[in-house]
């Protein structure tokens, strides 16, 4: 079914940005940690700057798993969809991905549910 094709290239490009947004999101964070660090290897760990750039960096590495973590479990349903269009089994789909059958099931059922265009009435 092409409807499937088209999500996952549209899925594949939202994974391309998410992936480049997350890189950003960490290096911003990589450079904060170190310099935290330089400035930081001497002084008391509780200052209200080194709460603030720990914090600054736990958020900035927590919203980047998230996107990332999303981004991934879209990238799944749509792939686990677009092979189930292509004829593919249950079984041979979950050893593409690398995983069982029932999560495979549970990908497309998720995938119908929450990724598919509802339907209009």
């Amino acid at each position: 079914m092409a409807d499937n094709r088209d999500r996952l290239a549209t899925t594949l490009d939202r994974v391309a940005d998410t992936a480049e947004q997350a890189a950003g999101e960490q290096r911003q964070a990589a450079n904060v940690a170190r310099d935290t660090a330089r400035g930081h290897r001497n002084d008391r760990m509780d200052d209200a700057g080194t709460t603030q750039s720990v914090r600054r960096v736990l958020e900035l590495l927590g919203r980047s798993a998230e996107h990332l973590t999303a981004a991934t479990g879209g990238l799944r349903r749509a792939w686990a969809a677009a092979l189930a269009d292509d004829g593919l089994s249950i079984r041979q789909i979950g050893e593409r991905l690398g995983v069982t059958h029932q999560r495979v099931s549970a990908l497309l059922t998720r995938h119908r549910h929450t990724d598919a265009p509802q339907s209009r009435r």
